[in-house]
């Protein structure tokens, strides 16, 4: 209900190496998926976002979150 009430645009990526694409050689590991990720966040010029991931995501979600990262909040 929040969606409809309010303006949003949703991304959902799919990771590299899952769901039958290919996963580079130096794409291993958490940290450069979340790197990947705020990659995209960055090249698409979002600003205030709220990321969420479940399992693996959320793991992701935790490495983009860290202080360090550029779409921390």
């Amino acid at each position: 209900m929040v969606a409809t009430a309010h303006h949003v645009c949703m991304l959902v990526p799919v990771h590299h190496g899952f769901g039958g694409t290919h996963r580079p050689d130096g794409l291993a590991g958490i940290p450069p998926l979340a790197e990947l990720h705020n990659g995209l966040i960055e090249l698409l010029g979002l600003q205030d976002v709220t990321v969420i991931g479940n399992s693996i995501g959320g793991w992701i979600t935790a490495e983009i979150a860290l202080p360090q990262s550029p779409a921390a909040c």
